[in-house]
């Protein structure tokens, strides 16, 4: 069932894209808050937008392949 809808996606590249800098960012900004006490939150805020914003598109994007 998750091959047919692999193939209808809108957007993969740039979803993936997202995914990929969140789990990036996320574990080094939040070391960087918390851990050495260095960083500011603001970043890891942006960085949960950014996830947030990824996971909606990747959210709606399957719900637009699952209706074709």
């Amino acid at each position: 069932m998750l091959i047919p809808l692999l193939t209808d996606l809108r957007t993969p590249f740039p979803t993936l894209l997202i995914h990929l800098h969140c789990s990036l960012l996320l574990p080094l900004f939040h070391h960087l808050w918390l851990g050495s006490g260095t960083g500011n939150a603001n970043f890891f805020y942006a960085s949960t937008l950014v996830w947030g914003i990824g996971m909606g598109l990747g959210v709606g994007d399957a719900i637009w392949a699952g209706l074709l």
